[in-house]
């Protein structure tokens, strides 16, 4: 098994490439800074970024955290049905 470090290495790239991004744009979009991305891509370093970096960049490339991690081949979020709201006048029950 591959550690977790290649995996992530190889799906973030394979995403990136998906959403035709560059290192700064993900860096970007995910709030983080920009070494953080470098370092995760550099193929001689052995680097994952922390989780809440890695939730910013799942959800800027739009796929999942199982996806990144290798825990499933599924790309994209699904989505998951929001409760339906009754609502009366300007009060809502829930």
């Amino acid at each position: 098994m591959k550690p977790l470090e290649e995996i992530f290495r190889e799906r973030l790239l394979k995403a990136m490439c998906e959403n035709n991004v560059t290192i700064q744009e993900v860096a970007d979009g995910a709030n983080c800074c920009v070494k953080f991305i470098k370092a995760t891509v550099d193929d001689r370093v052995a680097y994952t970024p922390p989780i809440e970096v890695v939730i910013r960049i799942s959800k800027y490339l739009n796929c999942s955290l199982e996806y990144l991690l290798g825990l499933t081949e599924q790309y994209e979020f699904i989505e998951l049905e929001k409760p339906s709201v009754a609502t009366e006048g300007n009060r809502k029950y829930m």
